[in-house]
């Protein structure tokens, strides 16, 4: 480049004054500083809100990335939560299934921690890897817990300390278990390190001079590229005014920053949907000047040079402007050099390709960049211009061309050829401008977007997979045919993969193939007649390209069908096949069946072979559980089949019973009332005649009869014990017990048994039958302590469980040996004489039968001479127990 001639021609001003140029040269400096503040200005604003756009761009990716590791996490804890054997396993506390189930999760999660279950009130009571200094917490004062139970869905807790291992912040990941009538049955919940969390978020490429952080609903910090968090919870310093700007519906903020010397930050910022969590990306004002400070500089010291240049040719015009000019020609040309030299090394030094074209596209320069970029020489660039390297039949060129030409400027996305025919996609950003020639020009501002793209793509189709994947299971779950399972799958693996036509099929057990599913489109476009076609896809001999599929036991992709050499042909009136994928459906490394599309436009690639193997990986878990609930509902009608059996087994045996107590209750009291009406006759009207011994004979008989009345009224109580009606409320034992020491006392006045009974023990059960037991307990106890001369009985509780108490008898009478423990509770089974202690031994198998029907457990221990105690559990009341 050369500069322009100057004009020989000098034509000097009219200053008259040193007053007019001094007014000329402070006019001057007005305009010139007024126009560079106002270029500076608009020049600072425009790139700040470039930057600030940017990063609410990466702010939101940011949040999509979180969104997507944070929902596959939950996926993965969903799957564990719906498996029958691990909910059983849970219902039942079975430790050694549950650990080996959550070493499965923990090694399909290598960012979690650890992995714990919890039953529904919060009591941890499995974790993997184990640690039996928690086992057993209650844990039902944490976030997690409050967040999961309080809806029974998933959650995702706050930033919390772990008290164990490495004693970091961690966040909950948390599932409800479900047993099949819809009750939670326990609490799976995944410990998730937030330091873990770093790889993912960096793993997102972002610009420079900016810090990413993560917080939760709380404020605190869940991950920082600023602030240290390792080993602590850390707030974040602007959460006050980041929620008051998050309420106001806005998605930036800016503060003041005490971390450093206050200067301002720029905080841009995007809630993570559904969790509560806020990424943020942050970056310092001072950025904005470092990185448009090259710039600022040279259009302040353009602006500086302009207005001396001014000021000295109007001091000096009017004494020395030949000089000058001839001065100020050299000054021009060496700027020019200068300037010419300055460009040159930042057209050679960009990174991204730069070409400078004639708006008709003719190039005629290009950086190194450029070369590099297309694979050809500079020359070889100016060769072909901008036509060789622009493909052409991308529909966004003409209008980018057409908006250039109107507004001067103009970017897009276009898609670039390279050397070897590659076609690519690039950034461009184009401007037109005016050399000091005049001639019009334009430059062109490339930057390759490749690895954008591509990542651009594998988040799609990561998101799109999930999508899918969810889909399968949520439209499968209220499905009961495994035909329309396999339909719901088919149809999503079209849309997934853009595929026209398809079908799903499982083996036979004769070792044949049948289609259980086919896309419409395939049947639409078939002319074979519907009911020949329904013949011919069941019980096919395995063979042909789709039979490669199950032969090999792998996934095949074939775009030249015609060329593939396991090919057979298709039938008369198939529609031809242009691209085949297949993938086995396989079952603990059997194949059962397979899913095969066809005819995608473009023919298919590695990306949609780990898409349907993934699809089929879920296809196959849903059979599985169709398959298991099939036969979960096969074994509850054999249940439900097994239960009317008996209940009608236990119908007639209660109609027995009845007709058996009626008999006792009718037939045997007669005969008795007969012996004793006319042994107490003989005993008034004859009594007289007969000697000692004859009287003594019809005392006994009397007493005898008078057992066995008592002993027939045992029975009947005993029999109607499980058939009375159960009303379940609140009963107060040690009320019921007192009112029972009373009526005792007040029918045997001459006793004097000391009775403590504790006040408040309150449980669930029905008040007849238990004051039915408390009598025959507290008899029995009065009965074997009577002869002895300080007697006491004690009532009480000796533990109280979550959901049951363990109350006691306690007597210091004649006691029992425990070699006849087992005896004690057997109807009519006495450990002493009748003589010395009356009784029919009817008493204690109606304790026993009372709690059983309660659903507790009763025992008894004793020693001879020492007394006896009776430990019995029942359930603790609590409210929402009913009547």
């Amino acid at each position: 480049m050369t500069a322009p001639p100057f004009d020989d021609k000098i034509t000097l001003p009219r200053f008259a004054a040193l007053r007019n140029l001094v007014l000329a040269i402070i006019i001057v400096f007005s305009v010139i500083a007024g126009a560079t503040a106002f270029l500076l200005h608009e020049h600072v604003k425009s790139a700040t809100e470039r930057a600030l756009n940017r990063d609410r761009t990466s702010a939101d990716l940011l949040s999509l990335v979180l969104e997507l590791h944070l929902t596959k996490i939950t996926k993965i804890l969903a799957t564990y939560t719906r498996r029958p054997t691990l909910i059983q396993a849970v219902k039942e506390k079975n430790l050694e299934i549950t650990e080996s189930y959550l070493a499965q999760l923990l090694s399909e999660q290598p960012e979690a921690a650890s992995v714990i279950i919890t039953d529904p009130e919060g009591t941890l009571w499995a974790r993997y890897p184990p640690n039996p200094g928690v086992v057993g917490l209650n844990l039902a004062h944490r976030d997690w817990y409050r967040g999961v139970s309080s809806e029974w869905k998933p959650y995702i807790s706050s930033v919390y300390q772990r008290i164990v291992d490495e004693k970091d912040p961690a966040s909950n990941v948390c599932l409800p278990f479900f047993d099949e009538k819809g009750g939670v049955v326990g609490i799976l919940a995944s410990t998730q390190r937030t330091a873990r969390l770093k790889n993912t978020i960096e793993r997102v490429p972002l610009g420079s001079g900016i810090d990413v952080a993560v917080i939760d609903g709380d404020g605190n910090l869940v991950y920082s590229s600023r602030i240290s968090y390792d080993k602590r919870i850390v707030p974040y310093p602007f959460h006050d005014s980041l929620r008051r700007e998050i309420n106001g519906n806005n998605s930036r903020i800016s503060v003041s920053d005490s971390v450093i010397d206050g200067r301002t930050r720029h905080v841009t910022f995007a809630v993570v949907p559904d969790i509560g969590w806020t990424v943020l990306v942050e970056r310092d004002v001072a950025t904005f000047f470092r990185s448009e400070g090259a710039h600022l500089v040279q259009l302040a010291v353009i602006s500086a040079l302009i207005f001396l240049f001014v000021a000295v040719l109007l001091v000096y015009l009017r004494k020395q402007w030949l000089t000058r000019q001839t001065a100020e020609r050299l000054e021009a040309a060496e700027a020019l050099r200068e300037s010419e030299e300055k460009y040159r090394s930042l057209f050679e030094q960009s990174q991204d390709a730069i070409l400078l074209t004639v708006p008709d596209g003719f190039i005629l320069e290009a950086n190194r960049a450029a070369c590099e970029m297309f694979g050809r020489s500079a020359e070889d660039i100016r060769k072909i211009g901008r036509a060789g390297l622009v493909n052409q039949d991308d529909p966004r060129l003409q209008p980018a061309l057409d908006e250039r030409k109107r507004m001067g400027k103009a970017a897009a996305e276009i898609t670039m050829v390279r050397a070897d025919g590659e076609i690519f996609p690039a950034e461009v950003t184009s401007a037109l401008f005016t050399d000091m020639d005049g001639r019009q020009k334009a430059s062109m501002i490339i930057r390759d977007i490749t690895e954008r793209k591509k990542a651009e793509e594998r988040i799609f189709r990561q998101a799109r997979l999930l999508r899918s994947i969810n889909a399968v299971f949520q439209e499968t779950f209220t499905e009961s045919s495994q035909a329309e399972v396999a339909r719901i799958c088919l149809r999503l693996a079209l849309e997934m993969t853009e595929s026209v036509a398809g079908f799903i099929g499982e083996i036979t057990p004769d070792g044949l193939f049948s289609t259980t599913a086919n896309s419409n489109e395939g049947f639409e476009n078939c002319n074979i007649p519907v009911a020949e076609g329904s013949r011919m896809i069941k019980n096919m001999h395995i063979r042909g390209i789709w039979g490669q599929v199950i032969l090999q036991k792998q996934p095949l992709i074939v775009n030249d069908p015609f060329s593939f050499p396991y090919r057979v042909g298709l039938p008369d009136g198939h529609p031809p096949i242009t691209s085949f994928l297949g993938s086995p459906l396989t079952d603990h490394d059997t194949v059962i069946g397979m899913i095969a599309l066809a005819n995608r436009t473009g023919g298919y690639g590695d990306d949609d072979r780990r898409d349907l193997e993934a699809l089929s990986l879920a296809l196959v878990e849903v059979m599985r559980r169709k398959k298991a609930e099939e036969e979960l509902r096969k074994l509850n009608k054999i249940l439900e089949q097994r239960v009317d059996e008996r209940t009608a087994l236990l119908e007639a045996s209660n109609r027995e019973l009845e007709a058996f107590s009626y008999s006792v209750s009718h037939d045997l009291r007669a005969p008795l009332r007969s012996i004793d009406g006319f042994s107490a006759a003989l005993l008034e009207d004859h009594g007289h005649k007969l000697d000692e011994t004859g009287t003594s004979y019809l005392h006994r008989i009397r007493a005898a009869v008078t057992r066995m009345g008592l002993l027939i009224d045992d029975l009947l109580t005993l029999s109607r014990l499980t058939r009375a009606e159960f009303n379940r409320a609140s009963v107060n034992l040690s009320r019921m017990m007192e009112q029972l020491a009373e009526a005792r006392r007040q029918e045997d006045p001459e006793s004097r048994v000391d009775i403590v009974i504790e006040k408040g023990i309150v449980v669930s059960g029905d008040a007849r039958l238990l004051r039915i037991a408390m009598e025959n307990l507290l008899d029995n106890a009065w009965k074997f302590t009577s002869d002895i001369e300080h007697a006491r009985i004690e009532f009480g509780r000796e533990t109280v469980e979550s959901d049951e108490i363990t109350c006691f008898l306690k007597d210091n009478g004649i006691g029992f040996d425990m070699n006849y423990v087992d005896k004690i509770f057997d109807p009519f089974h006495r450990l002493h004489s009748s003589a010395d202690y009356p009784g029919t031994g009817i008493g204690l198998a109606t304790v026993q039968r009372v709690i059983h029907r309660h659903g507790g457990r009763i025992r008894a221990e004793g020693k001879p001479g020492e007394g006896a105690v009776f430990y019995f559990t029942l359930k603790q009341y609590e409210k929402g127990d009913y009547v």
